[in-house]
């Protein structure tokens, strides 16, 4: 990263072609490189770098907001964070308080982005990921655009595959809030593709035939005759 870009509290950068700037661009602008929106970014006080979702956040995690936080509480310190254990993240290996710590959910991971790098992909997520190779697509998986994480993102193609499993995603819960994950991502520029376990067990070829005919064609592949226009 530019160490002129670094010095600044927070800077905006592409995932497709690195551009870096440290002037906030345009609401649902678009990088110059035609990919989606620029993607906030911040450095910790401790010299982590991390996506922003609100520019709001100004720490990687729980544990450096309580160490590092100054305001109202400067040059107090507070009995829970005092007794916090101070743990190594399982991700990162990086020392943290586990101020959130209990009994039934002990603390494993100093934030968010460690615990998502670290969780296991599901066989659907492994059979996309693997037909993403075969294709030689480049993208980033579970990553995160502002508040929300999603499975695989193309950054060449500002493209959210999403890989959806028939049990988890069929509470009406879930679907409430796939629907409003959805709408925020395609309200910022993004397009997004939701393939249901039950088509990729079908095979991932047919899955995105189905369910996006165009990005089938851009892809190189036949969209056949279930494609969508």
């Amino acid at each position: 990263m530019n160490t002129q870009l670094s010095i600044w509290g927070t800077w905006w950068e592409c995932n497709c072609c690195g551009l870096m700037s440290i002037v906030k661009p345009e609401r649902n602008k678009k990088c110059p490189c035609g990919a989606a929106r620029m993607q906030a970014m911040r450095r910790c006080k401790c010299g982590t770098v991390f996506h922003v979702g609100r520019l709001s956040v100004g720490f990687c995690s729980v544990s450096c907001g309580s160490r590092y936080n100054i305001g109202r509480r400067k040059g107090k310190t507070f009995e829970s964070e005092r007794r916090a254990p101070v743990k190594v993240c399982l991700t990162c290996s990086n020392e943290f308080r586990a101020v959130k710590e209990t009994k039934a959910r002990p603390m494993r991971f100093c934030s968010v982005d460690c615990y998502m790098k670290s969780t296991k992909e599901t066989t659907i997520e492994e059979a996309v990921r693997k037909w993403l190779e075969m294709q030689s697509m480049n993208y980033i998986a579970q990553h995160k655009i502002g508040r929300y994480y999603v499975d695989f993102y193309l950054p060449d193609s500002g493209t959210v595959i999403e890989a959806d499993g028939d049990y988890w995603h069929s509470k009406p819960k879930v679907i409430a809030k796939d629907a409003r994950k959805e709408n925020w991502l395609l309200s910022k520029g993004y397009e997004v593709i939701r393939l249901p376990e039950c088509e990729i067990k079908s095979g991932v070829d047919f899955a995105i035939r189905k369910r996006w005919g165009r990005y089938a064609l851009e892809a190189g592949l036949d969209p056949g005759p279930g494609a969508l226009p």
